[in-house]
């Protein structure tokens, strides 16, 4: 939660502070924030399952445990924020490709 709320902040200070105020900064911010807030309460979620024993907890050695990025060490979660990273970036790479589609159409 600190950790959201430090990056959040941190967003807001460089909104206020970069030269224009722009629609573009906040588009490129929000996407990240995004992406990191949705790979974080999988991870959270997932561990908070194991630790209820409602999820069987498979621990993976050698992996350390990052409670900043919600990532702990098990076959379960690791294999869910994996999953979803891979979910992340394909649909960024859609996405980048039918903007520079478009830009293209615009600009013959």
């Amino acid at each position: 939660m600190a950790a959201g709320c430090g990056l959040l902040a941190a967003g807001l200070w460089l909104m206020r502070h970069l030269p224009s105020r722009s629609v573009r900064g906040v588009s490129a911010i929000a996407p990240v924030l995004s992406a990191f807030f949705t790979l974080k309460f999988i991870g959270a979620g997932i561990w908070h399952l194991q630790q209820a024993a409602a999820m069987q907890a498979t621990p993976m050695r050698g992996l350390p445990e990052v409670p900043l990025f919600s990532f702990y060490p098990t076959k379960e979660g690791v294999t869910g924020q994996v999953l979803l990273l891979l979910v992340i970036i394909i649909s960024a790479c859609i996405n980048h490709r039918r903007d520079r589609a478009f830009i293209r159409r615009l600009n013959p």
